[in-house]
């Protein structure tokens, strides 16, 4: 089972590395400046690895790079056993240690233990349980035939909700061009209007239109960006309420600011309701514990900071839907964002 796992890793193209203990194999990959480190222990060899012997190669690892340089290493401890109580001695009270029953080839995650692992929680499940190349002999000539197991292939997500915001936003840039007085008089969101005749469906309107080419093209790219991450996450259905949502939370916003400040102007753009998608994949990568595929919590936060200082340090920008929008995204994501369920074992 360990041999098929690092076979699984070689793949997915994890490098490996020999160890000098038998029974231990090393496996790692390196990502963004550091290094992910699978350590697979085997507990049932004939050489069998005690937990002195373990907690000495872990305490004594040290990674250098070309120029004697010290590395950062995330390393992640993976226990091959039987004997589930005795793989969990062997683990301690390490946090960053699961443990593989290779009788039923499942993952376990003891109480206390890291849930997940910059992504591997998934990898080793499926290393664990996707058929692997098979050999039988050929009932001719007696010889050895490979047989390759059939593998369906895996769905590839496609984001219908938000390929079609971004294309709502350029019909109506299109529409804009020929017969753009008209419809921005129409849909902007303009607080006299609003107040005084009640015209509330400009709250929606407004979020698909865009005052030139630069404000549109800045805005779909971000949307494209993100928003097929965030979709994939919440659902079709959840995200185009998200969406819509996080769009009015800004408008509102934009509108109080306008009354507070007597400042009337009319407002578009969809720069409040990406605001909202933003908000909500910091939210979505907090709950992955600060990771989730190429996101973390700090390139968020400075994408965050980044968007809100070029929005304050501009013109003729609707900053109180930005903030309007990425604290109601945030607040909304909470709500309706569920981590995907994971099954979760226990040492007995």
């Amino acid at each position: 089972m360990k041999e098929k796992t690092g076979r699984f890793l070689l793949k997915k193209g994890f490098q490996k590395l020999d160890a000098p203990i038998p029974g231990i194999d090393v496996y790692f990959m390196i990502e963004y400046g550091y290094i992910n480190a699978l350590v697979l222990v085997d507990a049932e060899g004939e050489q069998r690895v005690t937990k002195e012997l373990l907690d000495n190669f872990l305490s004594k690892a040290d990674w250098k790079g070309p120029g004697g340089e010290t590395i950062d290493v995330h390393a992640l401890t993976v226990i091959f056993a039987e004997d589930l109580e005795n793989a969990g001695e062997l683990g301690g009270d390490r946090s960053f240690c699961w443990y593989v029953d290779i009788q039923k080839e499942a993952l376990i995650v003891g109480e206390g233990k890291c849930e997940d692992f910059y992504g591997m929680r998934a990898i080793l499940q499926q290393a664990l349980t996707e058929p692997e190349e098979a050999h039988d002999l050929n009932p001719e000539d007696g010889t050895e035939t490979e047989k390759i197991a059939y593998k369906q292939p895996e769905k590839k997500y496609i984001s219908y909700v938000n390929y079609g915001l971004l294309a709502a936003n350029l019909v109506m840039f299109l529409a804009c061009i020929f017969a753009g007085k008209y419809i921005y008089s129409f849909g902007a969101l303009d607080p006299v209007l609003l107040i005084n005749e009640g015209q509330w469906y400009r709250f929606f309107t407004c979020i698909f239109l865009h005052g030139d080419a630069y404000h549109l093209c800045g805005n779909v790219l971000y949307l494209y960006g993100i928003g097929n991450l965030v979709e994939k996450e919440m659902g079709h259905l959840k995200y185009f309420v998200f969406y819509m949502a996080s769009g009015l939370i800004a408008d509102f916003a934009s509108l109080g600011f306008s009354v507070m400040t007597k400042d009337f102007t009319r407002s578009l753009g969809a720069s409040g309701a990406i605001f909202g998608i933003t908000g909500a994949l910091l939210w979505i990568v907090i709950r992955n514990r600060g990771r989730h595929e190429f996101a973390t919590v700090p390139k968020i936060i400075f994408l965050i900071a980044f968007s809100l200082y070029n929005g304050f340090i501009s013109t003729n920008i609707d900053n109180a839907a930005h903030v309007g929008g990425l604290i109601g995204g945030f607040l909304l994501a909470v709500l309706l964002y569920r981590k995907k369920g994971k099954e979760r074992g226990r040492l007995q």
